[in-house]
């Protein structure tokens, strides 16, 4: 913080009858915006500092946030995360399975329906249905889907 000029400025009837400034005129009103400016000065310093503590209030909140980003990436809060996933899937998992899953009928078809079909959605174009053909096989006839 910067003191103030302490020049004493009295206001004196002017020295001369002219229009003309005096040097000691002169001094006063420099003085005058000198003190002003160091005014300014000062409430700006203020404002400054104010700020400088709002930085390091806020690089201490960045800090602790990385050092918890820190622990999350080494799996300090894993149980915890865990945890709360398995809440949210209890939660979710027919809304999640109802949005995914489409449900397939089973039933007998083609001629004289002798044979035994399944009508399958859409949704499901990238698995195959087969049924296992080896003679050997004690799966042999069970159906299989491939994906």
């Amino acid at each position: 913080m910067i003191d103030c000029l302490r020049i004493p400025c009295i206001r004196l009837l002017p020295i001369t009858l002219s229009a003309e400034i005096t040097d000691y005129e002169t001094l006063c009103k420099l003085v005058n915006k000198v003190n002003e400016m160091i005014e300014d000065i000062n409430t700006n310093s203020t404002i400054i500092n104010n700020h400088s503590e709002a930085i390091k209030e806020l690089q201490n909140m960045v800090n602790y946030l990385n050092g918890e980003l820190v622990k999350i990436a080494n799996g300090e809060y894993m149980d915890v995360y865990i945890e709360a996933l398995g809440k949210w899937i209890d939660r979710n998992l027919q809304e999640i399975v109802a949005k995914i899953v489409k449900q397939v009928f089973f039933g007998l078809g083609g001629k004289d329906n002798a044979y035994f079909v399944a009508w399958i959605p859409e949704s499901w174009s990238d698995i195959d249905f087969d049924t296992i053909m080896e003679c050997g096989n004690e799966n042999w006839g069970h159906l299989v889907l491939r994906y």
